[in-house]
């Protein structure tokens, strides 16, 4: 699930994989508020919103012939 934060003046958001380079919830957060620009304390603004997707993943494997 991919979260998308919607804040005056920025927005940004980051793929479910990136979940696994940054595992500390605290630390996600920070890192997607800079992405979009803003104070990596925005989530304690109560009029923050978040917008949430779900992705598939599809590997495939290409083979030379």
């Amino acid at each position: 699930m991919g979260r998308c934060p919607k804040h005056p003046p920025g927005r940004a958001t980051y793929l479910p994989q990136v979940w696994e380079q940054i595992p500390d919830p605290k630390r996600f957060l920070a890192s997607l508020a800079r992405k979009a620009g803003l104070d990596s304390t925005v989530y304690s603004d109560p009029t923050i919103n978040f917008s949430v997707y779900y992705v598939d993943i599809i590997k495939y494997l290409l083979r030379r012939v």
